[in-house]
């Protein structure tokens, strides 16, 4: 499979997880219960759901954390904006100084929260949950890179 069709596959992957995402409180807030509770139930595969750390969209809660959430946006935007910054055939990956810059943030913010120093807002939580989102596009992409036969890496 060439590479640029696996980079859409991905992004629309991704575009497809958020629409779910957002989804689930739509449903919800429009009272299709059983529809509703079936899509929570999945997402509580992935996520705590603990809703003082959750977004509320429509009145209902998001499936995900706020962190998450974020994090998926990121995923997704960083995903979509790489082509536009780095060619997209190029296995090599960012500087590790770059990917641990992005992750840095999300680190400080859950240690300090899970060991009782400080407890994290919801703002901080998105703002880090973006960031370490951003990091997806620059791990996963490089690999499909690596991982397409040279021949087909080309357009």
């Amino acid at each position: 499979m060439q590479l640029k069709t696996l980079y859409f596959l991905f992004l629309a992957g991704e575009s497809i997880w958020i629409v779910l995402i957002v989804l689930t409180p739509y449903v919800s807030a429009r009272g299709y219960q059983a529809r509703s509770e079936v899509l929570y139930y999945c997402f509580s595969f992935v996520c705590h759901q603990n809703p003082e750390r959750s977004l509320f969209f429509w009145g209902a809660q998001v499936p995900v954390c706020a962190r998450d959430f974020s994090l998926y946006v990121g995923a997704l935007l960083g995903t979509a904006a790489y082509p536009r910054t780095r060619n997209i055939h190029n296995p090599a990956m960012p500087p590790a100084i770059v990917l641990g810059a992005l992750l840095l943030p999300m680190a400080l913010d859950g240690v300090t929260q899970f060991l009782g120093l400080r407890e994290s807002t919801t703002l901080l939580r998105c703002i880090t949950g973006f960031l370490a989102g951003l990091v997806v596009p620059m791990v996963i992409l490089p690999l499909m890179a690596a991982s397409t036969p040279s021949d087909q890496n080309t357009e």
